[in-house]
């Protein structure tokens, strides 16, 4: 063991130490997280290349999001539309039936089938998803 001259040369030991003990510890946490830095300030030059790729992830994440809810929108969008042709074709179909025979079919009221095809319509055009009508 060597002896300090003077409380200077011990404190100038001291700080590089303990810039040394600092410099080990980061080498460490960038080898175990393969990272170059921690921190933005870091980096230096290459900060911004960060901060763009970063900003560009986020904007391909809310890219993605988007899409998921407008394939969500369509599927039910189209969902409605062939249910309103399916009732239209029904409803089709039984003028059809009234226009060769010239009568209505017994045990069907025209009037409430006409008022129930209409609200069955009403409530596929009227589909709303996330308080946004279609």
């Amino acid at each position: 063991m060597t002896r300090v001259a003077n409380l200077a040369q011990n404190k100038l030991i001291q700080s590089v130490i303990a810039r040394t003990q600092n410099r080990i510890q980061e080498s460490q946490l960038q080898i175990s997280t393969l990272q170059k830095s921690q921190d933005y300030a870091g980096l230096g030059n290459n900060a911004s290349r960060v901060v763009t790729l970063e900003s560009s992830r986020r904007r391909v994440e809310e890219f993605q999001e988007n899409n998921s809810r407008l394939e969500m929108r369509m599927g039910t969008m189209l969902n409605s539309i062939d249910a309103a042709k399916k009732t239209m074709q029904d409803v089709k179909n039984l003028l059809r039936e009234i226009l060769d025979d010239g009568t209505v079919p017994p045990g069907i009221d025209k009037d409430n089938i006409a008022t129930t095809t209409m609200g069955e319509l009403e409530d596929f055009l009227n589909v709303r998803i996330n308080e946004r009508y279609l």
